[in-house]
C-alpha cells in the first residue's frame, strides 16, 4: 500500500476487476488488489483487524492445532489471496450483472477467511461476539451433524460489516467467508502442497489459459478458466484422501 503511495500508482491500474482479469489476462490483479490500499482508514481497519487475528492464529510452533508457524501462517495468507480472488471472480460472474462489477481493493476478503478459521479453531461450545460493541449478541461453535464445525459468528460480521459500511465489496467478504468455511470443512486443503505453491499454481494457471485463449480464439477464456480452477481444486481434496479427512 505504501509503495503505491509514494510512486503515485492510479487505483484502476492495480484494482481486483472481473473484466480486466478474465478477458485481459491481468492474473496480477489478484495480488496487487488484495495488497492495495489508497485510504488510511482502509489500511489502519484492516491492519488492526490483521494484527488483532494473527494473535490467535501465529506464533505457534506447527504442532498445536490453533496455531500455525509463521512460514505456515505467510503461506496461508499468500493462499487465500489466490483462492479468495478466484470465489470473488465466480461470485462477480454469477450474481452481478456486468454494469456492477467494480474495481476493487483491499484485504477484507482475506481478513473474512482468516475470521472464519480462527472461529471454528475454538472448541465446541466456546461463544465468540462477532459485533464489538454488542457482547450480548454471542454465538456458540458447533458441531453440525456432530461432525462439521460451525459458527453463525462469520455470517452475522458479513452482515453488520455490510450494513456500517454499504459501499464495499459484499461478494469480497462473501468470498472470503466461503473460503474460510470450505478450509475448516476440510475441503480446501491449503497445506496440502507447501502452502506457497497454491497461488503460484494459481496465477501460473491463469497464464497458460490466457496463452491457450490467444492462440484459440473460438475458446473462450473466461469458461475455460473456471471449468479449469475447479478441476485443480478437486485434484487437490483427492491428494489429501477426502473431503472431511483433514479434520480428524
Amino acid at each position: 500500500a505504501f509503495w503505491y503511495w509514494n510512486h503515485n500508482v492510479s487505483p484502476s491500474f492495480v484494482a481486483q476487476e472481473y473484466k480486466p482479469i478474465c478477458e485481459l489476462g491481468h492474473a496480477w490483479r489478484l495480488l496487487s488488489g488484495a495488497t492495495a490500499h489508497f485510504d488510511i482508514w482502509h489500511v489502519g481497519l484492516n491492519m488492526a483487524a490483521l494484527y488483532n487475528l494473527s494473535v490467535d492464529l501465529e506464533g505457534g510452533d506447527g504442532k498445536n492445532t490453533t496455531l500455525y508457524s509463521s512460514p505456515e501462517y505467510l503461506g496461508i495468507n499468500l493462499s487465500l489471496v489466490a483462492l479468495v480472488g478466484a470465489v470473488w471472480l465466480l461470485l462477480q460472474r454469477n450474481l452481478l450483472s456486468p454494469e456492477k462489477r467494480g474495481p476493487t481493493v483491499g484485504y477484507s476478503g482475506v481478513l473474512f477467511a482468516l475470521s472464519v478459521i480462527s472461529t471454528l479453531h475454538q472448541p465446541t461450545g466456546v461463544q465468540t461476539c462477532p459485533i464489538p460493541f454488542l457482547e450480548q449478541a454471542c454465538f456458540s461453535n458447533m458441531k453440525l451433524a456432530g461432525v462439521v464445525p460451525f459458527s453463525w459468528s462469520p455470517l452475522i460480521q458479513l452482515v453488520v460489516a455490510q450494513v456500517l459500511l454499504p459501499r464495499v465489496s459484499w461478494t469480497g467478504h462473501l468470498a472470503g467467508v466461503i473460503v474460510g468455511y470450505a478450509y475448516m470443512w476440510g475441503m480446501i486443503p491449503l497445506l496440502a502442497f507447501p502452502s506457497f505453491y497454491w497461488p503460484l499454481l494459481h496465477m501460473g494457471f491463469l497464464l497458460l489459459i490466457r496463452k491457450i485463449e490467444t492462440k484459440s480464439r473460438h475458446v473462450p477464456y473466461k469458461s475455460v478458466w473456471f471449468v479449469g480452477t475447479t478441476v485443480l481444486v478437486l485434484l487437490s481434496m483427492l491428494v489429501t484422501g477426502g473431503t472431511f479427512e483433514a479434520m480428524f
